[in-house]
């Protein structure tokens, strides 16, 4: 597997985490302005977390 792949299969690892943490969220009834904070939260971390990866592959 090259770097990119290996990439790659990390960021699909990290967006299943995202995605089950915002569930488990969701699933636990929490005030709708914390969810929103702990989304902007996650999805600002996503981008980040792309950012470097697009910085390593280029």
């Amino acid at each position: 597997m090259n770097k990119k792949e290996e990439l790659h299969s990390e960021s699909i690892e990290i967006d299943e985490e995202v995605f089950d943490n915002l569930d488990a969220l969701i699933k636990s009834n929490w005030d709708s302005n914390y969810l929103k904070s702990q989304i902007v939260m996650l999805l600002k971390q996503k981008e980040r977390i792309e950012d470097e990866i697009e910085k390593i592959t280029n």
